[in-house]
């Protein structure tokens, strides 16, 4: 899901119940981003939410975090691994490597709240949607940004724009409401992925979640196989799997449409004319068929 949290300068900086909030939902990495000397720095990789807390803390001791322009970006993996050099803010450039370093000094940075289903990158690659998406359009990101479904936050050395719908409270801007209350219980048909139906009974006795070490061995609820909390994917109910078996699960139950994009189960594909098509292009391409038909 991700949350991002944008609070301009001149706006107090949230409580520290918004921060446990967006970390119970969204615990595969915290970035963050303001400016600094004309430019923009980013700080990210914090794998846990007290290293994040600690890094406020002492950018507090430099600097009236109360008049920055500052943004802070969640992450819950859906493409890539949950590594510190996949976190969220990421600079805009075509340079994948730049993107992935944790400290840096750059003209300008992009968080992104969503799924950018056209732009799912090659496996090979190891990277998230966002980097792909910034790879293709670096050179002219504030006008593709514009005609782009997402929630994102755009920063450069003179301003910062907001993009999609956003929820504001308290001079704070949120791209959902997960700053407001703790993890959600899921149900589902599927054996992960569900819908939210509400606070849990755990999340409604406690006030904060507690922090894991992302070094720690987690056992992989799909293979069995033991790997590091840093290389696994958070799936439900603090269940984890290994980056092996998820990509092998999106593999299998999701694919794309050659034709429009649109991301469906792979049974609702159709394999027509060497693509592989939805059922709207699919139908579409049949009456396109029929037409010329009519016309020979």
């Amino acid at each position: 899901m991700c949350i991002i949290v944008y609070k301009p300068a001149g706006v107090e900086i949230p409580a520290k119940t918004v921060w446990e909030n967006c970390w119970s939902s969204n615990h595969d990495g915290i970035g963050l981003m303001y400016r600094e000397k004309g430019k923009v720095r980013i700080k990210k990789g914090f794998m846990s939410l007290q290293a994040f807390e600690k890094e406020l803390e002492n950018l507090e001791r430099k600097i009236d975090l109360n008049a920055l322009d500052l943004v802070v970006h969640f992450r819950f993996a859906t493409h890539g691994t949950a590594n510190p050099g996949n976190c969220h803010p990421f600079p805009v450039t075509g340079n994948l490597k730049r993107m992935q370093e944790v400290d840096l000094t750059v003209s300008s940075a992009l968080a992104h709240n969503g799924v950018l289903h056209k732009f799912a990158p090659p496996k090979s690659l190891n990277i998230s949607d966002t980097m792909y998406f910034i790879y293709k359009n670096h050179k002219n990101i504030s006008r593709i940004l514009k005609d782009t479904d997402g929630k994102f936050v755009l920063m450069t050395s003179t301003k910062t724009q907001i993009f999609g719908n956003f929820v504001q409270e308290g001079g704070v801007f949120y791209s959902n409401n997960g700053y407001s209350t703790p993890a959600y219980t899921y149900i589902s048909n599927s054996k992960y992925w569900g819908v939210a139906t509400g606070k849990s009974e755990k999340a409604k006795k406690q006030t904060h979640v507690s922090v894991y070490d992302p070094e720690q061995v987690i056992k992989c609820c799909e293979c069995g196989e033991k790997v590091k909390r840093i290389s696994a994917i958070h799936v439900i109910n603090n269940k984890y799997i290994c980056s092996t078996c998820y990509d092998q699960i999106i593999q299998d139950t999701l694919e794309y449409c050659d034709q429009c994009g649109k991301i469906v189960t792979a049974d609702e594909l159709e394999y027509k004319n060497r693509q592989f098509l939805c059922k709207d292009c699919s139908e579409a391409l049949n009456l396109d068929w029929w037409e010329h038909m009519k016309c020979i």
